[in-house]
């Protein structure tokens, strides 16, 4: 058993009665009475409330410093990142997705963050939300991706969503098109003509807003669209285009102005009644055109037209309603002329033909003299079809027209059978500019005129003209003048009977049974057959010899010839004919 000195503490031997170490006696005599001078026990100093602040304050700050570590290390983590991106879906907080993620790292607007909130949408379902961990989430969907994103708070690691970039090929109707996304207008990274690309910006479900406001419309469209793919094209529909318009003058007017009206504004067209490129407008048929036809015999009537497709044939088929009235009062004014000249074979008494006209009815009232035939007669009616108005230049037009006569030619001393007669002919027209007067220049004879329409009627004086004409005997003698006036009618009037393919104009001026009867009688068929018409430039009887019983007249003759296709031509000819006397009269038996 170890012991201890009671005076020092110090370790003693068993067997030892005094201590090595102080020397006090280990024998124990009497009992000890303690002294009163022995030192107490310390007493525990007491804390300040002071210290106590600080002390709790400075355990408070441990405990605080070591809960928000390791919450910031939580926080900023990538799998609670993921959870508070899932969440966000979820919530369709686009402000918190917009906090979580990145394109390209850089942050992403509010209209990007609207897009991305909708990729979860069950309508779109671009982003499948119902998984049972993060993991299986972050798996299997390729949209995005985490990435290490600086330091939070200095310390702790922080992360990011980092989502798929994505690029729009956008194709514009035309210039002027604003192209918005969520509202909010991008810049193109990329234009080339009306194509631009936008980009890169965040995947997601955006409307697509494109709009154009310009002179003549104003018209917007919206889309939904989803970029999910990387690079998507999309082309921009929008009611409106530029349109082209084209006059198709099938009357040949000669227009000294043409233009559409719209919206109060005026639009010419070129020289080639051709309007390129007008607009934008709008195509839903909101927005009408006026064309607006100027000539000099006043303005043409056109129907508005509603814009409704990009290109607009605009047909003129009418004339001005004061060309109208001028080209008729003169029409009739040539049939009532027409039975009073006839009726006193009197040329002058025409007020309004042309000179080449006179000429032929001046020869056309000799030839009835000569054959003692009168004229009895009166105009009913007329007919014009304004529909087949047709200008062959800038002065002179053709129409077609019905004259309605109540007339007959008779013999001298016999009553005047009179009876319905409708001339259908083909009216030339020349115009007087001086005098502001249409002439009558031509009236062929038409003999199809079954796509005749009459647009226009107008009522004859019936007044009867009755012939007034005293006749002579003929000469028994053959003049020099009656052979060339022969001659000359002989060539007008093979003229009209080819254009007209009637032999009969030109038969009585040629011997019956002839050469130059079989020879003409063939050419007037052949040549309507190929479709050839002729006309009339000049005539002149250049000389007239005896031959025998019979006479040989020399022509020079400049004869315009026009094809079937359109091709002209005029020939001079010097023809020889051979005259001879029948009766009192001078026909044509040969020609060389």
């Amino acid at each position: 058993m170890v012991k201890y000195c009671k005076e020092c503490g110090g370790k003693l031997d068993a067997s030892v009665k005094f201590c090595k170490h102080c020397g006090a006696s280990l024998e124990q005599s009497s009992p000890v009475v303690p002294k009163e001078t022995e030192a107490k026990p310390k007493e525990r100093k007491k804390l300040t409330a002071k210290q106590k602040l600080i002390y709790s304050i400075v355990a408070a700050v441990v405990v605080l410093v070591s809960g928000l570590f390791v919450w910031g290390k939580s926080y900023t983590s990538p799998e609670n990142t993921l959870e508070r991106f899932i969440d966000a879906l979820a919530e369709d907080d686009y402000k918190k997705v917009q906090k979580l993620v990145l394109v390209e790292n850089k942050a992403i607007t509010d209209e990007e963050a609207k897009a991305v909130v909708l990729l979860d949408n069950k309508d779109y379902g671009y982003i499948d939300l119902d998984f049972k961990t993060t993991k299986e989430f972050y798996d299997y969907n390729s949209l995005f991706d985490m990435e290490k994103n600086g330091k939070w708070l200095g310390i702790f690691d922080s992360y990011r969503i980092s989502l798929e970039p994505q690029s729009i090929e956008v194709y514009l109707p035309f210039d002027g098109v604003e192209v918005t996304f969520n509202g909010k207008k991008f810049k193109p990274s990329q234009e080339d003509g009306l194509m631009a690309v936008y980009g890169p910006i965040a995947p997601g479900v955006y409307e697509v807003e494109s709009s154009f406001k310009g002179d003549y419309t104003e018209v917007d469209s919206k889309d939904k669209i989803s970029l999910v793919n990387g690079y998507s094209i999309h082309d921009i529909n929008l009611e409106a285009d530029y349109v082209y318009l084209q006059l198709e003058n099938y009357t040949n007017m000669p227009i000294t102005n043409a233009y559409i009206e719209v919206n109060d504004q005026q639009v010419k067209f070129n020289e080639d009644f051709y309007i390129e490129g007008f607009g934008p407008v709008s195509l839903d048929g909101a927005t009408t055109v006026t064309p607006v036809i100027e000539t000099e015999w006043g303005t043409i009537n056109v129907d508005a037209i509603k814009l409704e497709e990009s290109y607009h044939s605009i047909e003129i088929t009418s004339v001005p309603d004061e060309l109208t009235t001028t080209v008729s009062d003169s029409i009739l004014l040539y049939g009532e002329d027409y039975v009073k000249a006839h009726a006193a074979y009197d040329v002058s008494l025409f007020t309004n033909v042309t000179e080449r006209l006179a000429d032929i009815f001046t020869s056309n009232f000799d030839y009835y003299r000569d054959y003692e035939e009168l004229f009895t007669g009166q105009l009913d009616s007329v007919e014009i079809d304004f529909n087949q108005f047709y200008f062959n230049d800038e002065t002179s037009a053709s129409v077609p027209a019905k004259f309605y006569f109540t007339a007959g030619f008779h013999d001298p001393g016999d009553k005047a059978e009179i009876e319905e007669r409708i001339d259908h002919c083909l009216l030339e027209l020349n115009y007087d500019k001086n005098n502001k007067t249409w002439l009558i220049n031509a009236c062929e004879d038409v003999w199809y005129s079954g796509d005749f329409e009459a647009t226009k009627t107008l009522e004859g004086s019936k007044e009867l003209y009755q012939s007034n004409v005293t006749t002579v005997s003929k000469s028994d003698t053959v003049s020099p003048d009656l052979i060339s006036q022969v001659t000359e009618e002989y060539v007008y009037q093979l003229v009209e009977a080819i254009n007209s393919n009637d032999y009969d104009k030109v038969s009585p001026y040629i011997q019956v049974g002839s050469a130059l009867d079989e020879m003409q009688s063939d050419l007037v068929a052949r040549l309507n057959e190929n479709g050839v018409t002729q006309e009339v430039i000049s005539v002149s009887i250049s000389n007239i010899e005896e031959d025998g019983e019979n006479w040989i007249v020399t022509t020079n003759e400049e004869i315009k010839v026009m094809y079937e296709s359109g091709d002209e031509e005029t020939n001079s000819y010097v023809w020889k004919y051979t005259a001879v006397q029948d009766g009192d009269d001078v026909v044509l038996a040969n020609i060389e």
